[in-house]
C-alpha cells in the first residue's frame, strides 16, 4: 500500500476497549418485548459547505473558473498554518440506540521545513491542545477533558515516507492509553488530509481540471496499525477501493478554493484492544465518503470533513467474532483552518 495514497486508517472505537461494558445491551425490554428507548442523543453535522458569506479578495477567483486548478502546496520554509480538528464516534447497538459515544479535539500547526518536488513539503506537525471525553451512560453526552501534556507532541510529515497508521509522536506521554490512542487517531486524520491532493500533483507542475478523479479500483495490501506507546490498540487495515475528485470550485473562510470529494468503502479493520480479562478483537468493515477546500491560491488544506459508518463483530481473543451489543460505529471529523488574524 502506497503511503501517499488513500490508506490512512479513520476508526477510532475508544468505547469499546472497556470490553466489560459490553456483555450486555443497555437498556432493557419495554412492555410488550420492545426495546427500551434511551435519551434522546444527536450529534451536529458540519459539512465544508459550498458557499459562506466571506468575500474573497484576490482577482484570480474569476480567473480560476476558466483555469486548471494547480493543487501543487506553495510557499516558503517557516510558513505556518494552524488547525483545528474534532472527531467523534457513535457506537450503536443491535436495535439502533446510541451505545456509547467518544469526542476529541485538538489544535495542531503545520510549519513548512523543506521542499523535496513539486508540490511535496516536509512540514513539522506540533500538538498545541488536545481534549478527549466519553460518554458514562448509553445516549448520553461525552465531557471532553483536557490533557496539558500533548502541547509540544511533535514529528515530521514527509509525504514520500510517512507512515499514516502510526504517526511518530509521543502520544504515550499523555499518561491514559485511551487518550493517547484518541491523540494518535487525530494524527492518522491530518496526516489523511494532507495527502489526499497529492493525488493530483504532476511531475510537470500542470493543473488538473475539474471532474478529475483519481485511486484506486481493488484491494490493496494490509498494512499493520501499532501500538506505537499508545499501550490499548493495534491491529490492522486493508484498504479497497476508494476514489477522490475534483468536483468543482468554492471557496471556504475566504480564499477561492477546489471543491473535493472523497470515498472509500470496504476497507477491512481488525484491531485487538485492551488486555488480560477485558481483552477484545474487533473486526469491521468501513464506509466512508467526505470533502476537502484546497486553496487555489497556494495548494494548503483550508478544511475538510469525514464521516462514515463500520458495522462489526467482537469477540474475546482466541473465540471466533460473534454478535456483540455494539453493532457498529457512526465516525465524523472535521479540520479547519484557524484563520490569522
Amino acid at each position: 500500500m502506497k503511503k501517499t495514497h488513500l490508506g490512512i486508517a479513520v476508526l477510532f472505537l475508544m468505547g469499546a476497549a472497556g470490553a466489560g461494558s459490553l456483555s450486555a445491551p443497555p437498556g432493557g425490554q419495554a412492555d410488550g418485548g420492545k426495546p427500551a428507548a434511551p435519551a434522546p442523543f444527536r450529534w451536529p453535522l458540519e459539512v465544508v459547505r459550498p458557499w459562506d458569506e466571506a468575500a474573497v479578495r484576490p482577482s484570480a477567483w474569476s480567473d480560476a473558473l476558466n483555469a486548471a486548478c494547480d493543487l501543487r502546496l506553495r510557499g516558503r520554509a517557516g510558513q505556518e498554518h494552524l488547525y483545528r480538528i474534532w472527531r467523534q464516534n457513535v457506537a450503536y447497538d443491535q436495535y439502533g440506540r446510541p451505545f456509547s459515544a467518544t469526542v476529541s479535539s485538538a489544535e495542531c500547526r503545520h510549519t513548512l521545513l523543506r521542499e523535496t518536488g513539486p508540490g511535496r513539503w516536509v512540514q513539522k506537525i506540533a500538538w498545541e491542545s488536545f481534549a478527549y471525553g466519553e460518554s458514562s451512560s448509553p445516549g448520553g453526552e461525552p465531557k471532553a477533558r483536557a490533557f496539558e501534556k500533548a502541547r509540544g507532541i511533535a514529528y515530521e510529515y514527509d509525504p514520500a515516507t510517512f507512515d499514516p497508521l502510526n504517526p511518530p509522536g509521543d502520544f504515550g506521554r499523555l499518561g491514559e492509553p485511551l487518550a493517547a490512542y484518541a491523540l494518535k487517531v487525530l494524527g492518522m486524520d491530518t496526516a489523511m488530509f494532507d495527502s489526499l491532493p497529492l493525488a493530483f500533483v504532476r511531475p510537470s507542475g500542470d493543473g488538473v481540471g475539474i471532474g478529475v478523479s483519481a485511486g484506486s479500483a481493488g484491494p490493496a495490501s494490509t498494512a499493520a496499525i501499532g501500538k506505537g506507546g499508545t499501550g490499548e490498540v493495534s491491529g490492522s487495515y486493508g484498504l479497497a477501493g476508494s476514489t477522490v475528485s475534483v468536483a468543482g470550485l468554492t471557496r471556504c473562510l475566504g480564499q477561492p478554493c477546489a471543491l473535493i470529494l472523497y470515498s472509500s468503502e470496504g476497507n477491512s479493520i481488525k484491531q485487538d484492544m485492551g488486555s488480560g480479562p477485558g481483552a477484545m478483537r474487533m473486526e469491521g468493515t468501513e464506509y466512508f465518503r467526505g470533502s476537502m477546500a484546497v486553496s487555489l491560491l497556494d495548494g494548503h488544506v483550508v478544511a475538510g470533513e469525514l464521516s462514515g459508518f463500520i458495522p462489526m463483530v467482537m469477540a474475546v481473543p482466541g473465540q471466533a467474532p460473534t454478535a456483540s451489543p455494539v453493532l457498529g460505529v457512526l465516525q465524523q471529523v472535521s479540520l479547519r483552518e484557524v484563520p490569522r488574524l
